[in-house]
């Protein structure tokens, strides 16, 4: 014949007395203020033990002590919250024990904390502006504010919840691309609700980089040359041409900074043949490209109007003035002027 032991009282006959034991004990809570509560208390006992909440070691009053009270003795134990006092002094934060009692003894839960959910609103670290540029590392930093439980951190862009992995409040962007730029919020998170820091802005910029180099140009004596610089970058670059040694012809070229920052050389002469620099410049680098110009000597010799030591100004009173050019120019160093009025020769 199969026997029940003494420690299962729960299986023994119903006539059977036996003292309250403890079949599932309370455990810890974390709730909002405004939401309701329950401590689970399950008990056993014959005769049915009574049933009583400790908070902090003091009798907890329920509503069949007071009909006003916000707490309810439920049938089977429990201790329900309708809502949780938070005032000082009254506050329902604490540790409680259910204790289930009969003729033939006592018996106690097993303590459970309650906790009243907490986010204040000061962070205790904002985030700051950041300014990098392409390919450094981003780390935004945040303490959120103090809470109960310790709040969650989580980041925005642009009001958008992004994914990348957060580690002790740190958003770590190892390589900064263009992309990456915008209004950063760290977003603290517990049960008592949310709170938003305010926004840090992550510019990302540019060294200047070439998008189209100039190539290397083989001319006629006379003809009209173009040399392109397409260049990019974040402040956008200002960009100028110079000659590697020597000065660019007075009065016979012109830079088109809509078109690719061309620079177009009219009436080549051999004295033009070199190499020319394009040079883009932002608040965070510098970049130049480099062209040379080979101008082939002319298939026959203009009039010698005077002398072979002012060679030079024979070729260029051959050719008529530029005027100044309408289309913008591209900036460039003070010392150096793009339209240059055509000198007279000397006499």
């Amino acid at each position: 014949m199969l026997t029940v032991p003494d420690h299962f009282p729960l299986l023994k006959s119903h006539s059977e007395e036996f003292p309250p034991y403890i079949i599932d004990h309370p455990t810890d809570l974390v709730v909002r203020w405004d939401q309701p509560a329950t401590l689970n208390c399950r008990v056993a006992g014959s005769p049915a033990p009574t049933i009583a909440w400790y908070r902090n070691g003091e009798y907890v009053e329920t509503s069949k002590d007071n009909v006003y009270s916000q707490r309810t003795l439920l049938p089977d134990g429990s201790l329900f919250f309708l809502r949780l006092n938070q005032r000082k002094g009254q506050s329902d934060e604490g540790v409680y024990t259910c204790v289930a009692t009969n003729h033939l003894g006592t018996a106690s839960s097993k303590n459970a904390s309650l906790y009243i959910a907490a986010l204040r609103e000061d962070f205790r670290l904002q985030p700051s502006d950041l300014l990098v540029t392409v390919g450094e590392q981003v780390l935004l930093e945040c303490v959120p504010p103090r809470g109960h439980p310790e709040p969650t951190i989580s980041w925005k862009k642009d009001g958008v919840s992004i994914s990348q992995k957060v580690s002790s409040g740190k958003l770590l962007m190892v390589h900064a691309q263009r992309s990456d730029a915008g209004l950063y919020m760290c977003v603290a998170s517990n049960q008592a609700g949310q709170r938003e820091s305010k926004a840090a802005l992550v510019s990302v910029l540019e060294k200047p980089t070439f998008t189209h180099r100039p190539s290397d140009i083989v001319a006629k004596f006379g003809s009209t040359v173009q040399l392109g610089c397409g260049v990019e970058g974040d402040p956008l670059p200002k960009v100028w041409w110079h000659k590697e040694h020597g000065e660019l012809p007075w009065g016979r070229y012109v830079v088109y900074i809509r078109r690719l920052n061309t620079l177009r050389i009219h009436y080549v002469t051999t004295l033009d043949s070199g190499r020319y620099i394009c040079t883009a410049q932002n608040q965070v680098g510098t970049a130049s490209a480099k062209a040379s110009l080979t101008v082939q000597a002319p298939t026959h010799i203009p009039t010698l109007l005077y002398s072979s030591t002012h060679a030079l100004y024979i070729y260029l009173l051959t050719f008529p003035l530029i005027h100044p050019s309408i289309h913008p120019l591209t900036s460039h160093p003070p010392s150096t002027s793009l339209i240059h009025p055509l000198t007279h020769a000397p006499s």
